[in-house]
């Protein structure tokens, strides 16, 4: 598979059904994580010889794993509005308008109105909801329907906090759904050098002087106000 076709996929979905009641139960919680630009061979299971992804390698083995996923789009806005509305970037409509660097001057189009999504299907069926995603395009649409969370370029440490702290607040109130995206493995990474040296980079990767001068992406006050 094509390098650009890995980068296609926007990042790993797993969704998980978790209830406190028997799995009979017509409305279970549900919790989506997803992660940006996270590449399937950089991925344990998915055959990575270094522990980058205990966790997710933990889900993989007590769950369901699908071996071949595809992308309707190259990057995260129409490839999100596709997972949450079951339709194609020709039918949803968001994506980018004019240059794609320049959301300044240019911003992508949102999602159409009129046209449904995960979140508002939640809403109408009675879901308490929330959303912790930290890249700014995802408010274009995809997270319409969330009426709680944050959607700042916050590190997952923080993000994660969020969403536990949510979950154990709402854990009397169910049914639940509650979104969890991380963007660390997005351009700048962001990787801490602990876990760099962890996993074998010296100190050419660690002390590169581009990957500190990159390290803006997790200021959550310098997030793009789209």
């Amino acid at each position: 598979m094509k390098t650009s076709v890995r980068r296609a996929v926007a990042g790993v979905l797993a969704l998980g059904l978790m209830t406190t009641a028997p799995w009979a139960s017509p409305r279970p919680n549900l919790l989506v994580l997803s992660i940006d630009t996270l590449r399937a061979d950089h991925v344990g299971c998915y055959g990575y010889p270094l522990p980058t992804t205990p966790s997710l390698d933990r889900v993989a083995r007590n769950g369901t794993r699908f071996a071949r996923a595809r992308s309707v789009a190259p990057w995260t806005l129409p490839s999100f509005a596709s997972m949450f509305t079951g339709l194609y970037p020709t039918r949803h409509g968001a994506g980018a308008q004019g240059p794609l660097r320049d959301i300044s001057r240019h911003p992508p189009q949102v999602i159409a109105p009129g046209i449904p999504t995960l979140g508002e299907i939640l809403r109408e069926t009675g879901y308490r909801r929330a959303a912790f995603t930290s890249n700014p395009y995802l408010r274009l649409g995809p997270r319409r329907g969330f009426d709680q969370g944050v959607d700042k370029t916050i590190g997952a440490d923080r993000i994660g906090a969020l969403a536990r702290n949510w979950i154990a607040k709402e854990a009397r109130r169910q049914p639940w759904a509650l979104w969890v995206h991380f963007n660390d493995p997005h351009e700048p990474t962001r990787g801490a050098d602990a876990t760099l040296r962890e996993l074998g980079y010296g100190r050419g990767v660690i002390e590169d002087p581009q990957r500190r001068a990159l390290e803006r992406w997790g200021d959550g006050e310098r997030a793009p106000h789209l």
